[in-house]
Parts: structure tokens; sequence; C-alpha cells
């Protein structure tokens, strides 16, 4: 099979099974909403779909790393089919049950996350590895604008409880698509530990940290989208706008070089201002609000994605997305903090909570940035 073709499969599957994807955490996040009516909740069930990410990112990334490719896809995929059957069969009935299901779907999901990250050089180029990357993050925020209003509509039509099924069938789609997947250079376990590695790239670290604040304070927007929309349709309309920003930012980014450091910095500074917008009761500004936000965290995370391949070694490039990947755990803890804030102190105190973590990330990036990324800048700006 011509290796375009592959890698036109290998995009086709992963836009459907993470279309698939938004559509159950959208069904998913109203059912435990309105069947539990007890907003924690949604932190607890958003926390078990992104925290395997955090603490399990050392074991996937040496996974990743030490596997073949296309025998690690077909056992992830088939997990995700089991699992999403038990999540059926025992529906939303009991929270506890189903916070643990969904933890161990994560962590399989985490998993083809990894994978398919790390292979993307892969498929193409050094001197487009660049453009893969802004393409799979389109290719993800497609599927987060197309996916939430496909679930407005399937559950207008359909009982959104037999929309659970729908994960299994992304699986069997990333399985007859692919079939096989590239082979790629592989880590040996005598290798020395990635904690190593990092200690030899604090860059790395830094980059690390930064989209993990970014994360923590900005994109956990999203777990309290259902307490500031009022119907699942503006639910879905919410959610779609800051998929519809981060695809508009990557538009413009495919068609210019934009990986440097001071442009993920000012992206962050937008991303502080648009929550500001927020505070306001008026709907078309919280509309405009979104899809700022969703635009300009979208741009600092493909910078960032970008700077961070581009600075590590082939051996340990799966360890080390695992890690960076590590930073969507910490979009539940956020949203942890953020809906504590609002059942004891309202949502104006939450959006301030955001607005003050980002800043400080940003005053603390402007900072580190001058002493710590002076030769990255100048490197990725040749």
């Amino acid at each position: 099979m011509p290796a375009f073709n592959r890698y036109r499969r290998f995009l086709l599957a992963v836009m459907t099974a993470r279309t698939i994807d938004w559509i159950d955490i959208i069904v998913l996040n109203w059912l435990v909403f309105h069947s539990f009516d007890d907003v924690m909740y949604l932190s607890y069930i958003n926390a078990a779909r992104l925290l395997p990410a955090l603490i399990f990112a050392a074991l996937i990334g040496r996974i990743v790393d030490r596997s073949d490719m296309t025998r690690l896809m077909y056992g992830i995929q088939s997990a995700v089919i089991v699992v999403t059957m038990l999540i059926m069969w025992f529906n939303v009935r009991s929270i506890v049950l189903l916070t643990f299901l969904v933890a161990v779907k994560s962590v399989f999901v985490s998993l083809d996350q990894v994978q398919r990250n790390t292979l993307l050089p892969s498929f193409v180029d050094s001197s487009r590895l660049s453009e893969a990357i802004s393409i799979n993050a389109l290719i993800l925020n497609l599927a987060r604008l197309v996916g939430p209003f496909l679930a407005g509509v399937l559950m207008t039509i359909a009982d959104s409880r037999l929309l659970l099924i729908l994960p299994a069938a992304g699986a069997i789609a990333v399985i007859l698509l692919n079939q096989s997947l590239p082979d790629k250079e592989c880590r040996p376990a005598r290798q020395r530990c990635l904690t190593a590695y990092l200690k030899q790239e604090p860059q790395l670290c830094a980059l690390i940290a930064s989209s993990a604040s970014v994360m923590f304070f900005g994109l956990s927007i999203s777990i309290i989208l259902p307490v500031i929309a009022e119907t699942s349709h503006r639910y879905a309309l919410y959610t779609a706008l800051l998929a519809a920003g981060s695809i508009a930012v990557l538009l413009i980014m495919m068609k210019a070089a934009w990986s440097t450091v001071s442009k993920m910095q000012w992206m962050l500074a937008v991303t502080v201002i648009a929550c500001l917008g927020l505070l306001h009761q008026s709907v078309w500004l919280t509309l405009l609000s979104l899809f700022i936000i969703g635009a300009a965290t979208q741009g600092f995370r493909t910078i960032n994605r970008v700077l961070i391949q581009e600075r590590t070694a082939g051996a340990y490039r799966g360890s080390v997305i695992a890690v960076a990947m590590m930073d969507r755990g910490f979009i539940p803890l956020g949203g942890i903090l953020l809906t504590f804030i609002i059942k004891h102190y309202g949502l104006p105190a939450a959006i301030w909570t955001m607005v003050t973590g980002l800043g400080l990330t940003f005053m603390i990036s402007r900072y580190y940035g001058r002493n710590q990324y002076d030769g990255m800048e100048s490197n990725s700006e040749r």
C-alpha cells in the first residue's frame, strides 16, 4: 500500500473515531448531569476520562516505545470495544461503576492517542512535520465541531442511552481503515530512563509545564459548559464554538510558520482577555469569547507540540509525548476546582480563578522564556 494512501486512511480513521468520541462525551455528560442532578458528578466523570493520561503517562510511553505498532493498535481497539459493551450493558445506573468503566476505557484511549502522535513522523519527512501536526490537530477539532452537532441531532431522535454503544463502532472503523501501521524506532529496555533524558532537556520540561497550566485554568472551561448552557442544544453549540475557534487558527497556521515561543505566549495573553468576556451576561459576547478561547488555546497547544516533537530524540518520542499529553489530565483537575467554586461561590468567581491562573502562567512564561527559550526560538525560525 503506498505511503500516501496509508497516511490518508490513517487520518480518516482518526477523524471517524474522534468524531464518535465527541458524540460519546456530549451524551455521557448530559446523561450524568440529568441522571444524578449534581454538578460535581460532571467533574468525576471527566476526571475518569482524562486523568489516566496523567496517572499512567510513564507506563503508556514505555508501551508505545517498545511495542509493534500494528499489534498495539489491534489490542487497544479490541479493549475499547469490550469496555464500551460493558458501559452499554450496565448503563447510567451507578456513578461509581460508570466512573470506573470510563477510567478503564480511557487508559486504552490514551494509548491510542499517544501512538497516533508518535507515528506522525513516520508518514512525513522532517520538513513537513509541523504541517502534519497541524493537520492532525485540525482533524481533531473538526471532530470536536461535528461530534457535538451530531450528538445534539441524535439525542433528539434517539434514546441517549442507546448512543453509548457508538465508541465500539469507532474502534471497529479504526481497525478496518488502518489494518497495519508503519514500523518505528523502538527504545530498548536497557536504555537510560526518561527522567534522566528530561533532566538534560529543561526546555522540554518547561513546555510541558506551561501546557499543563493552560489546560488546568483554560480548557477546563469545557467541563463547566453544561452549567453555563441552559439547554442541550446550547451546550452542544458552546462546545462546537470552542472547536470552531480551534479550526480557524489551525487553517491560518497551516499557511504560515508559527512555531515560535513568542507567538505561543501571545496566544496565552489572548486567552486571558477572552476569559474576561465570560464575566458578562450577553449571549453574543459569550459566543465570541468561547470562539476566541478555542482559537488561542489551540494555537498555543499546536506550537507547543511542534516544539516538543522537534526537540525530542526518536527513541524517546513515545515516552515524551505521553508525558506531554498528561496536560489533558489537568483539564478535569481544573474542572474539579471550577465546579467546587461554582457550587460554593458562583460562576463569576470561577471565571476570575481562570483569569488569575492564566495571567500568572503568562507572566511566568515570559520571565522564564527570556532565559530558557532564546536558543529554541532561534532554531525554530530557521
